[in-house]
């Protein structure tokens, strides 16, 4: 058999056991539901509630579908920034993950009234341009 000697039959034959290889070894719960972005119903009126205590008046739904569709690129950046490995032995991303364990203590502690430029803002504002200023690395 004058097949079983060509360079072309060796190639496809080796490609076909990577492939099958390849699909024995693969984890079958990473199929299609990593790539699915599912945003709930609870997810959108928690982006209302909060538009509306920033605002003071409820979202149009041309904001709300602002609010939504940045939530889609956050999780769609967050998703390849952690298949990239960025996630992982970055000293920025450690100190920042610190920080956010830590802030919420901190923001509860802070007078905001005290502060001079923020001292008509909201507590939670004052407080958020505070931490601001400790997240600069």
């Amino acid at each position: 058999m004058k097949i079983l000697r060509e360079p072309l039959f060796h190639f496809l034959l080796i490609g076909a056991t990577l492939f099958v290889i390849f699909d024995l070894v693969s984890d079958p719960s990473r199929s299609g539901e990593d790539r699915q972005i599912v945003v709930s119903a609870g997810r959108i009126q928690q982006f209302a509630n909060i538009f509306a205590k920033t605002w003071q008046r409820p979202p149009t739904a041309e904001e709300l579908k602002g609010l939504i569709d940045d939530f889609v690129l956050e999780e769609i950046y967050y998703r390849q920034a952690v298949a990239m490995g960025i996630d992982r032995d970055d000293t920025v991303i450690r100190r920042l993950l610190h920080l956010l364990v830590e802030l919420p203590d901190a923001i509860y502690t802070v007078d905001c009234a005290a502060h001079p430029v923020h001292g008509q803002a909201p507590r939670r504002v004052c407080c958020l341009v505070q931490a601001s200023a400790v997240l600069r690395v």
